[in-house]
């Protein structure tokens, strides 16, 4: 990482915390929650995937972040926002 900005309270998914990649100049404002694995609701088990975030992506406050996910190069995602 280099020259990242990961802001208070952001949790990032502590099951699979080496399928996430936050690249150069990555922005994740307060409150913002990063998972790499998901339940999937009609068969109960749980999903794997990577999420990547790249050069200059700002990821508004409060927002959650589901796997498999590229949130792309200079990339704004707004506040509160689920992806």
């Amino acid at each position: 990482m280099s020259n990242v900005l990961i802001g208070d309270n952001v949790m990032f998914d502590t099951n699979h915390p080496e399928l996430i990649t936050i690249e150069k100049r990555g922005r994740i404002t307060l409150g913002c929650i990063i998972l790499a694995h998901f339940k999937d609701s009609t068969t109960g088990k749980y999903n794997f995937g990577e999420v990547r975030i790249k050069k200059n992506a700002f990821i508004g406050c409060n927002s959650v972040i589901c796997k498999s996910v590229t949130i792309g190069e200079n990339a704004i995602v707004g506040a509160s926002s689920v992806y």
